[in-house]
C-alpha cells in the first residue's frame, strides 16, 4: 500500500518569480545577433538562492494547522475484481473526515479520467479508450490503482484508517511483459478485442522495404523502452481549498500546463464551470 498525499489550505496569496531569459550557447549565434545574445553560461540563476535556504514553495511547506491529509488506497494486485470493500471501521477511526471508494465518488457525479492522446490509425480504426475512474469500481487492473480515499485530521490518522479498509479481492492472471501482451495474454479490457490500444505509421513504408531489398548490409536491432512518468522534486502532492470571497475551488499541484489540468479536472472529473476552478503551480 502507498500513498498520495492531497491536501486542503487556508487561501493564501502566490508570488510571480522572475523568469530568466534564455541565451543560445554558441558564440557563433551571439556574434551574428551583433552581441545581443551571450552564452548560455553566463545566463544567471535566479532560483538557487531560494531553493538552498529553504525558502522554495511547495506544497509541503504548506501550514500543516490549516489542512486535512488524504492517504489514497491502492491495489496490491496487477489484475483482480473487488467483491466488496467495507470502510466502516476506518469511518470510526480517529481524526477521520471521510473514507470515499469508487461507488462514493459515482453516485456524487464525480467523473473518471481521460485519455488526451490522440493517434491517427492506418486502418481507421479508432484509439480504444476505456473509462478510468479515480478510483477503481468493480475491477482493478495495475498494481497501485486506487481503491479509497482517506481524509483525516493528520497523515499519520488517515494511514492507520486506512489500514482498518476491508478489500475483498479475487485475484486474476497478470502480466508484465509487453510482448505477451501483444500475443494475447491477459486481455483486460473488455471494450478492446486485443491489448493493442493503436497502431501508427509514419513515411513511406513501400519506398523502405525497396531501399532495403536493395541494401548490401542490413542492421537490425530490438530496443526495450522503459516506461516513463513525470517526476517532480516533490512526487503527486496537491493542495486544495474553497475560497469564501470568490466561491472558486483553488488547486495548488505539479504541473506543466495549469491551462488543461483545470479544463480537464473541471469538464471531465468534477463536472463544474472551468471558471470555478484556479490552478496553480509554484515549485515543482
Amino acid at each position: 500500500m502507498s500513498n498520495n498525499r492531497i491536501i486542503g489550505m487556508a487561501p493564501g496569496g502566490s508570488d510571480l518569480n522572475t523568469i530568466p531569459q534564455f541565451h543560445n550557447s554558441t558564440n557563433q549565434t551571439a556574434n551574428s545577433l551583433n552581441g545581443l545574445m551571450k552564452p548560455l553560461s553566463t545566463a544567471p540563476r535566479f532560483e538557487d538562492s531560494r531553493l538552498l535556504t529553504g525558502r522554495g514553495q511547495f506544497v509541503d511547506d504548506l501550514p500543516t494547522d490549516q489542512y486535512l491529509s488524504g492517504y489514497v488506497v491502492r491495489s496490491p494486485y496487477p489484475h483482480a475484481v473487488i467483491n466488496q470493500i467495507n470502510v466502516e471501521q476506518a469511518r470510526r477511526s480517529a481524526g477521520v473526515q471521510l473514507v470515499l471508494t469508487g461507488k462514493n465518488l459515482v453516485e456524487d457525479g464525480v467523473g473518471g479520467l481521460p485519455c488526451a492522446s490522440s493517434f491517427p490509425d492506418p486502418d481507421d480504426e479508432p484509439i480504444i479508450k476505456p473509462a478510468r475512474p479515480v478510483l477503481a469500481t468493480d475491477r482493478v487492473r495495475h498494481v497501485g490503482e486506487p481503491v479509497a480515499f482517506v481524509i483525516a485530521d493528520t497523515l499519520n490518522n488517515a494511514m492507520e484508517a486506512a489500514e482498518l479498509i476491508d478489500i475483498d479481492y479475487r485475484e486474476l492472471p497478470g502480466n508484465s511483459n509487453a510482448e505477451k501482451a501483444l500475443e494475447g495474454a491477459v486481455e483486460i479490457w473488455s471494450e478492446a478485442n486485443s491489448n493493442i490500444c493503436y497502431e501508427f505509421t509514419r513515411g513511406d513504408a513501400e519506398h523502405v522495404d525497396r531501399v532495403l531489398a536493395d541494401s548490401a548490409h542490413v542492421t537490425s536491432i530490438k530496443v526495450i523502452h522503459p516506461r516513463m512518468a513525470i517526476t517532480p522534486i516533490e512526487p503527486r502532492s496537491a493542495a486544495a481549498h474553497l475560497d469564501a470571497e470568490s466561491g472558486q475551488l483553488v488547486l495548488q499541484v505539479q504541473t506543466q500546463g495549469v491551462h488543461m489540468i483545470r479544463r480537464v479536472l473541471a469538464e471531465n472529473v468534477l463536472n463544474i464551470d472551468p471558471q470555478n476552478l484556479r490552478v496553480i503551480t509554484k515549485d515543482v
